[in-house]
């Protein structure tokens, strides 16, 4: 359920009003009259006689967080208040709810409306904007004492706390009301803190302690950090967010996780260099060969009109093949920045290493470098991997094109991005696409770096001549491509 709407709507005519106000920030195509919801006598037992029977069957509550669907219909925060205070029944209004998501930190009273003993997911969301309150540690002071006054259980399993939804490039260091929080719950399996710095050893320690299976966590910590024996030992999914290479590797090395199944590292910053084969020389020593299904090193650095391949090195075969040890991969993901040197021969060796490929990302965005790989060994590539349905690489689409006949369909491939692959016909390539990729559903393609926060039609940013007169050639040559596979979402940058 998205919202307590569906339950409010069962009290009584006698005791709930609705009123139509203006809503002028509302957009043309939404009606600019909002429904406001009050309660307008004192509740009482028979009141709930509806609500009480429809609500021992939510399990699940998460808030919507859409402005617009909000501004529709608004309930009073009277409404919250009656229900917290006048509540007559004495027991929880949400007596079943096991999982509660999307909460935002400042809606209090709902908060207290929905918790019980019998809660296992809190999922806590700031919205998009980080704003001061949210900076301010007393505000999760506050919140922690709600839920330690609710008796939340120590059998928690699930807790995120997320500020942002995405460009998550303001952080705070976390309170330490909300450390303290988190260590009450002994049965911990899966900790989301994405906004929150752990800045020293001891928080990190103790939280590796718990019997955490999924872990988001964002480190500031110095690199030569010393992690006491026994930390994160049933670990299966971590979430690494980092800006210096070096506390990355110090925390591969020291940490026990033996059945790590899925590591995603982001990269918060570009302000450190990151040299690519130290780190997956790193990883080829420290992670468990047989379990890793799922590796994705990215950068989501906010300067995207900086090259993206500031302080970055790039990738060959042979800092690839540091992950070849690793033969249950199924997606791999490298887009931290910096190029990829990639031959035809180079694809067969991985394919050959990782036959259960279902997602391989070479992501690369400048256009200085003529790609290696030919269209005939994208086809090859492609045909040795049977469960492969995401492919993001760099290729010539200039150069000879193998006979149209010779080509097999890989009927498995939806979303397929060319990244920065120069070309020239749109004929002869929109030939090769349709017989190799039929079953494709998302195309992608796109150019040296567009500003972020320029509008989604800006041009995209050159660093010389020679860029522009490849980059805006392939770019036409590709939009006919995307064009005629008809109504397709693309992935252009």
């Amino acid at each position: 359920m998205r919202s307590l709407r569906p339950l409010l709507w069962l009290l009584p005519d006698e005791v709930v009003e609705f009123r139509q106000v203006e809503a002028p920030l509302v957009p043309e195509r939404f009606s600019n009259l909002e429904s406001v919801m009050s309660i307008t006598a004192a509740l009482q037992v028979s009141h709930f006689a509806r609500w009480k029977y429809y609500a021992s069957r939510i399990r699940v509550l998460k808030f919507s967080n859409h402005m617009f669907e909000k501004l529709r219909f608004r309930v009073g925060r009277s409404v919250y208040e009656a229900l917290l205070s006048d509540n007559p029944t004495g027991a929880p209004l949400l007596p079943k709810l096991r999982e509660l998501r999307a909460l935002n930190p400042d809606d209090h009273t709902l908060l207290r409306l929905s918790l019980n003993p019998n809660i296992k997911h809190i999922d806590i969301d700031g919205g998009f904007m980080l704003t001061p309150d949210l900076q301010d540690a007393r505000t999760w002071d506050h919140l922690m004492d709600i839920l330690n006054e609710n008796k939340i259980p120590a059998t928690v399993r699930e807790l995120s706390i997320a500020l942002r939804w995405s460009w998550q490039d303001l952080t705070m260091p976390l309170p330490t009301s909300v450390f303290a929080h988190i260590l009450k719950y002994s049965r911990l399996s899966k900790l989301h803190l994405p906004s929150f710095q752990l800045s020293d050893i001891s928080t990190l320690s103790q939280l590796g302690q718990l019997p955490l299976e999924a872990a988001t966590l964002n480190l500031t910590i110095l690199a030569d950090m010393q992690l006491p024996p026994g930390c994160f030992t049933a670990l299966k999914k971590a979430t690494i967010i980092v800006n210096d290479s070096d506390v990355l590797i110090g925390l591969v090395r020291q940490w026990d996780t033996e059945n790590l199944e899925s590591l995603i590292i982001r990269r918060f910053l570009r302000t450190f260099f990151w040299d690519v084969n130290t780190i997956l020389k790193c990883l080829q020593q420290h992670l468990p060969s047989v379990s890793l299904r799922r590796l994705y090193i990215y950068s989501s650095a906010p300067e995207s009109s900086a090259p993206f391949d500031e302080n970055t090195s790039g990738a060959s075969i042979t800092d690839l093949e540091h992950l070849f040890t690793f033969r249950n991969l199924t997606s791999l993901t490298m887009s931290a920045g910096g190029p990829f040197s990639l031959t035809d021969a180079d694809l067969m060796k991985i394919a050959a290493a990782w036959p259960l490929l279902e997602q391989f990302i070479a992501y690369e965005r400048e256009v200085s470098a003529w790609p290696s790989v030919t269209p005939t060994g994208l086809a090859s590539f492609v045909g040795a991997l049977p469960h492969l349905t995401d492919v993001i690489l760099r290729f010539d689409a200039t150069a000879d094109f193998l006979a149209l006949e010779s080509v097999v369909p890989h009927k498995r491939v939806t979303t397929f991005d060319v990244c920065t692959s120069v070309a020239v016909t749109p004929e002869r390539l929109t030939e090769f696409m349709h017989k190799l990729f039929p079953a494709l559903d998302c195309i992608g393609y796109g150019w040296s770096y567009l500003d972020r926060w320029a509008s989604a039609s800006a041009p995209p940013i050159y660093e010389s001549e020679e860029e522009f007169e490849v980059g805006t050639a392939s770019l036409a040559c590709w939009k006919k491509v995307h064009e005629s596979f008809g109504n397709i979402p693309s992935l252009m940058w």
